[in-house]
């Protein structure tokens, strides 16, 4: 189990410091730093916001709250630190609902940041894919329209409250339909939209791993081939998901799959760089799944492995560059790139991806 541990360690520490480079400000003045930050939810409900300057500047980090990112009063900080100490915890006294920061530097530089994941009980690798800038237009996406998340099969009661206190209204499974299980409690809170997306049945992979029937390069393949038909086999569900998207009452929405990593993230890829995101920033989104990953029935599936097989079962579980990449170069190799696949391959116009710009961006 040494090799999974020591790889998923590996990730994580990499998605710490894309908390960091994701989100990057630079001011006006050609005199002022280079200012990265980011903002992430541990497992206690409180936030922990974390900066980088460049060059150093000595001086003040004060720290304001609300409950939306246009509804923050700088009146009274909800904290302040030295602008050396690199980071601070902010404690939610109320774990249920979502809280946003101004960031101030020096009562000058300023930046508004929300925890990009949120912890649900029961639920992996819920995230919001708002926050993320595109520098072309100085403008950033909007928080709290669009979701990321694993299945919710087990979600409970305070889940389900946690979703409405995201005010939550349209919830979309991406699984297969054999997969797909129905909950109660979200049926009867949200509207629910049935839009499957194949994808090779991981416990069949997991049998063959088991087994000593299949190696680390043999899943890698199978797995970027995967990936190549996500892209190439379901052109007509994208273009029910970007349809929902272009409709304003379905918002905010969530799509779930799985672990929230392969169905859901390559909508996310599709949807960030539709906007205009940069591919990099994109990309690394896709790879932040591995930090927010329940890999707790993995490490107990791998206590009785080979090494071998302990790596094969890495390169299932994990997210893998190679991977998105393998998607990404079949939409290039047919239609040269995202936009063109959207307006080619799906039939949207140019006038709806300037709505879905309109309505996602500010």
């Amino acid at each position: 189990m040494r090799h999974l541990t020591q790889v998923v360690d590996m990730y994580i520490i990499r998605a710490y410091w894309i908390t960091f480079l994701i989100v990057l400000f630079t001011s006006c003045s050609k005199s002022s730093p280079h200012i990265s930050i980011g903002c992430e939810e541990n497992v206690v409900g409180n936030n922990i916001i974390k900066w980088e300057t460049t060059p150093r500047i000595e001086g003040y980090v004060r720290i304001y709250a609300g409950n939306t990112p246009h509804g923050i009063v700088e009146d009274i900080p909800v904290g302040m630190a030295k602008i050396d100490d690199q980071r601070i915890v902010i404690i939610n006294n109320d774990p249920t609902k979502r809280q946003f920061y101004s960031v101030v530097f020096n009562n000058d530089s300023r930046q508004i940041v929300g925890s990009r994941n949120i912890n649900i009980p029961n639920v992996q690798n819920f995230r919001d894919l708002g926050g993320y800038r595109v520098y072309s237009i100085d403008k950033g996406g909007k928080w709290g329209k669009v979701y990321r998340t694993g299945n919710l099969d087990d979600i409970d009661q305070s889940g389900i409250s946690r979703l409405k206190n995201l005010h939550v209204k349209t919830i979309v499974d991406l699984r297969p339909i054999p997969e797909q299980k129905k909950n109660q409690l979200i049926a009867n809170n949200f509207k629910m939209v049935s839009i499957p997306i194949f994808c090779k049945d991981s416990q069949f992979l997991l049998d063959l791993i088991k087994n000593k029937e299949i190696t680390r390069s043999q899943i890698k393949e199978i797995m970027k081939d995967v990936y190549i038909h996500l892209i190439r086999d379901n052109k007509e569900q994208y273009k029910q998901v970007f349809t929902l998207l272009l409709d304003e009452t379905n918002y905010p929405i969530v799509f779930q799959c799985p672990t929230g990593k392969e169905q859901a993230g390559i909508i996310s890829y599709l949807l960030l760089t539709s906007l205009g995101v940069n591919d990099e920033t994109a990309r690394l989104d896709y790879l932040r799944s591995n930090q927010f990953l329940d890999i707790s029935e993995a490490y107990e599936y791998a206590s009785n492995l080979s090494n071998n097989a302990q790596e094969a079962l890495t390169a299932l579980v994990l997210a893998q560059e190679e991977y998105i990449n393998a998607s990404i170069q079949e939409i290039k190799s047919s239609y040269g790139n995202v936009e063109s696949f959207l307006m080619e391959g799906l039939g949207f116009s140019e006038r709806d991806l300037d709505k879905l710009r309109s309505m996602l961006l500010e």
